[in-house]
């Protein structure tokens, strides 16, 4: 009975979920698709003409016209034809934030990670859209699979791979693999050197458009603290009030387990880390940014609150 218990926690999530299947794009989805994904690929490659552009899902969605042999026309008549193989990315997500949970902490913590990703409402915003979010949250959720675990075998050639199109997703993805690189770094893990090298292949394959990129306000350099007040005060709230999606019991609950045993290991810490350094460093470099950016934190934000909730009762794994 325990093995369908993950299955159990999805499947009203999805349920929901297949009533977007149809829904209309939103703006930033049609710009997307018009002035990227039905472009020819060397243009999708070579020419940044949007913020903070999703490079790896223009090419998905380009891929996904050629195979389909439709056009943008066809696309925008029927939505679901694009959706509907956004599903494999909160599928894969889950399957493998089950796996981070099943091997590094216990079954609970899954079952409380599961549950918290899928009632966060901006996920459940996000999951179906033809942008790069839910994307990134599931590239992010392998990566942290993979980079707490050995590297025996062809995982290194793995790790490098999901590392540089984590990068190649989003620009701003970029900070997080710095902070995960640093933190890997001074707790002396090798596998820092691995993500290293993914994250110089996803410069690489940036390279085309770096040009194009100086001039976005989102990801060039405007000066240090530039918007620093608007990071930390309401794109900080923004990030807070959709993680937390009117859940505010569950932080508290988190807190009274962290105090009552010792649950904040080395991978703890670094959720916390994933969850708070961003902000510093986008101060720091002066971009403006929307609250959507933080996504990428999310699977930490998930474990991080469940095992200070399974900490409650003192339950070991």
């Amino acid at each position: 009975m325990k093995k369908y218990i993950p299955i159990l926690i999805t499947m009203p999530f999805f349920v929901f979920l297949i009533r977007l299947i149809n829904n209309d794009f939103w703006y930033d989805e049609y710009y997307m698709l018009f002035h990227k994904a039905f472009n020819p690929l060397k243009d999708i490659t070579t020419n940044y003409n949007s913020v903070n552009t999703h490079q790896l899902m223009a090419v998905w969605c380009k891929f996904l016209s050629v195979i389909g042999g439709f056009n943008i026309t066809t696309a925008l008549d029927s939505p679901d034809i694009m959706r509907v193989p956004q599903l494999v990315l909160p599928i894969v997500t889950i399957i493998y934030l089950w796996k981070i949970c099943k091997k590094y902490f216990n079954r609970k913590i899954g079952y409380l990670s599961i549950a918290i990703l899928l009632t966060t409402i901006p996920y459940y915003y996000y999951a179906l859209q033809i942008r790069g979010y839910s994307l990134s949250v599931m590239l992010m959720t392998m990566i942290l699979y993979y980079s707490w675990g050995d590297m025996s075998g062809k995982k290194p050639l793995l790790l490098i791979g999901l590392t540089a199109l984590f990068c190649y997703t989003m620009s701003s993805n970029f900070f997080f693999v710095v902070i995960l690189i640093g933190y890997l770094a001074i707790t002396k893990e090798s596998n820092f050197k691995i993500l290293s090298v993914g994250c110089a292949l996803g410069v690489v394959m940036y390279t085309p458009l770096l040009m194009g990129m100086m001039g976005d306000p989102f990801v060039s350099q405007q000066g240090m603290f530039t918007h620093s007040v608007e990071t930390m005060t309401g794109t900080l709230w923004e990030v807070i009030n959709g993680f937390m999606s009117y859940r505010w019991f569950l932080p508290v609950l988190a807190l009274i387990g962290y105090f009552r045993g010792n649950a904040i290991d080395r991978k703890i810490m670094l959720c916390i880390i994933m969850l708070t350094v961003p902000f510093l460093l986008f101060a720091l470099h002066g971009g403006k940014i929307y609250g959507r950016f933080m996504f990428p934190a999310l699977p930490c934000f998930c474990i991080f609150l469940a095992v200070g909730i399974e900490n409650i009762k003192g339950i070991k794994q």
